[in-house]
């Protein structure tokens, strides 16, 4: 009888956090990133085709991101995916183009100290950096052979954005995963830029838009 009463209670409780959290819907990456990055739908067009992605060619890495580098909330995924999207003129950049400076680059135009840190990051690159141990005073020819070695991986390109956020904004995570407009806001300190520029302010919309996050 007591065993009884006690199912019954676990049952009223089961029922109580479904009702409180119930299942939420799976985001399919490629729509998502169709929606926040509306130039991913093709590179027809493109101006350095070369270095354009669609949101198929790019939805498998950067999930992959997500999972190795502990991306796991909507809300940190699409506060990244934003910025991305903006910075990377919707994956049709992997270096910067405006105004081109050199060895500055990724999905996350990342700057060449950044990228130093994250090659060195990477058992398969770092031989390859060995002999840099700071970007001060490297030559443009240098940082642009260290940014090439992100960029013509796609794995690596579109990994740039989920290790930072982990090893440059950790804090953030947590906040995005809280309040997804605080931790946006945060997140834009922590690359230090601004949160209330418009084209930003956009982008992070379309990307809220994109998972389904009406706040």
């Amino acid at each position: 009888m007591q065993f009884s009463s006690l199912a019954a209670i676990a049952v009223l409780g089961l029922a109580s956090l479904t009702t409180a959290h119930p299942h939420k819907r799976s985001v399919d990456l490629v729509e998502a990133l169709k929606i926040l990055a509306p130039k991913s739908v093709s590179c027809a067009g493109a101006k350095k085709p070369d270095e354009c992605r669609t949101a198929e060619q790019a939805a498998p890495f950067l999930e992959a991101g997500f999972k190795k580098y502990g991306l796991v909330s909507d809300n940190a995924k699409a506060a990244a995916l934003g910025l991305i999207s903006l910075e990377s003129g919707d994956f049709q950049y992997k270096r910067n183009a405006f105004p081109g400076r050199p060895g500055q680059g990724t999905c996350n135009m990342q700057m060449p100290n950044f990228n130093l840190e994250y090659a060195r990051s990477l058992p398969e690159v770092a031989p390859l950096v060995a002999n840099i141990t700071t970007t001060e005073g490297l030559s443009d020819a240098e940082k642009n052979r260290m940014l090439d070695l992100l960029v013509e991986n796609d794995e690596y390109n579109f990994g740039s954005v989920s290790w930072f956020v982990k090893w440059k904004c950790p804090e953030v995570r947590c906040t995005l995963a809280k309040d997804i407009n605080q931790g946006y806001r945060d997140y834009m300190a922590c690359v230090e830029v601004d949160p209330d520029n418009e084209e930003r302010m956009a982008s992070f919309k379309l990307a809220k838009q994109a998972f389904g996050i009406t706040v």
